[in-house]
């Protein structure tokens, strides 16, 4: 699916490990990481990123529902997360706001 005619994907990777590795490999802009990964869970590998490459931004995508990921994300260093229950709603604006160095963090509504 093509959000954005400028966007490109590079790479994709099959768990946490080969994420890190891909990165570290074509370096790109951005990384899309889902929490739940296998080998090496999504919040580790941003970890890994993070720290061989702070530049790279990282969104978390997440079925996960918790007060503790905005935390969670952030200590990881991501710039941001959405959950996948919204992402087609949020995917767009988060990838632009977290490009553009700012933070985007979907929180769960409220109900």
């Amino acid at each position: 699916m093509e959000l954005n005619p400028n966007w490109e994907i590079c790479g994709e990777a099959s768990d946490g490990l080969e994420a890190v590795h891909k990165t570290a490999e074509l370096k790109p802009d951005m990384v899309i990481m889902d929490v739940q990964m296998p080998r090496l869970n999504g919040l580790e590998a941003t970890r890994k990123i993070h720290a061989a490459a702070p530049g790279i931004c990282v969104l978390i995508v997440t079925f996960y529902e918790s007060s503790d990921l905005p935390q969670m994300v952030r200590d990881a260093g991501a710039r941001g997360f959405v959950l996948k229950s919204e992402l087609f709603e949020a995917l767009t604006d988060a990838i632009e706001t977290v490009m553009g160095s700012d933070r985007f963090f979907a929180c769960p509504h409220s109900s």
